[in-house]
């Protein structure tokens, strides 16, 4: 009953993340870092190339994993 549950819950955040993502252009710019431009279709593909590799389930959120992709990013520039 519990494992039901369980994957009930990740279809439905899946579904969720995938009607949210589906309001992006790809070519739309998320934010930039040194002006040079992310774009939305970048973040899109990563993170979903990522989502099953995650373990912790606060990083799974879209809005902590775009926190954490921004200071990837900013890490990356300052290197």
């Amino acid at each position: 009953m519990i494992l039901m549950f369980r994957a009930y819950i990740h279809i439905v955040f899946f579904s969720f993340s995938l009607l949210s993502f589906s309001q992006f252009n790809e070519k739309d710019i998320l934010f930039s870092v040194n002006n040079e431009p992310v774009l939305a279709g970048e973040f899109i593909r990563v993170y979903n190339k990522n989502i099953d590799l995650v373990e912790d389930e606060s990083q799974k959120d879209v809005d902590n994993y775009l926190q954490l992709y921004i200071n990837y990013k900013l890490k990356l520039s300052d290197a």
